[in-house]
């Protein structure tokens, strides 16, 4: 079915509270960039930057663009497409994995990161929080770890923006992109995994002062 119909449905159910963010549209416009991956399930960093601008511009707030960032490749990609089809074809074609890092601002990121079962799915404990890297060396097939290194923790990026403004995303893996690009906007930037979660969502946001809240996610997810 058309993804559009689709969202078009959703948006017409939400209350009138909540602010839609036409991801969409905004992708479509960039459609003859790289915005998605050819090797990966997930979209490209370009994709999740052009939907951290189009989050920014319906909160209202200043928004850079990619030039005070640094460029990051990662050659010789290949990401799930391969592991999902087996089809040699993707593994002899691979791509060039891009990603920016925010220079000239100050940031600390700290983590809880989950224990988990045999699963991967059962969560057996957690850390104390624990600061860390925002953005880890992955190479291969792990390149879009490279954002905070995988979904099962709790992170939280306190940055030099100081406006008062605290944004939690609530986000499956296609929201990991996101949070990277929004350093020179929130003063706060807290991201958490609907699939790991555990904790009292209205009481971390009111524990933590959050001011926007932001459900980033895929279709299958969203449907």
């Amino acid at each position: 079915r058309s993804e559009a119909d689709v969202l078009n449905a959703i948006y017409a159910g939400l209350d009138t509270s909540i602010t839609i963010v036409d991801v969409y549209s905004a992708l479509a416009v960039h459609a003859d960039e790289d915005i998605y991956s050819r090797t990966d399930h997930h979209w490209a960093p370009l994709g999740g930057y052009y939907a951290a601008e189009c989050l920014a511009e319906a909160a209202g707030l200043p928004f850079n663009d990619l030039s005070p960032y640094l460029k990051v490749e990662v050659p010789n990609y290949v990401g799930t497409m391969y592991s999902f089809s087996q089809d040699v074809a993707v593994l002899h074609s691979p791509e060039t994995f891009v990603y920016h890092k925010p220079q000239n601002i100050d940031y600390t990121t700290t983590y809880i990161t989950y224990s988990l079962a045999a699963d991967h799915k059962t969560i057996t404990g957690e850390s104390k929080p624990k600061q860390g890297s925002f953005f880890y060396d992955f190479r291969g097939a792990g390149a879009y770890c490279s954002f905070m290194g995988s979904d099962s923790k709790i992170t939280q990026v306190r940055t030099a923006t100081n406006n008062g403004r605290r944004m939690l995303i609530i986000k499956d893996s296609f929201g990991n992109a996101i949070p990277g690009y929004l350093f020179y906007t929130f003063e706060e930037i807290h991201v958490v995994d609907f699939r790991f979660f555990n904790k009292n969502l209205k009481k971390y946001i009111e524990d933590n002062a959050i001011t926007d809240v932001v459900i980033s996610a895929n279709m299958a997810f969203i449907c």
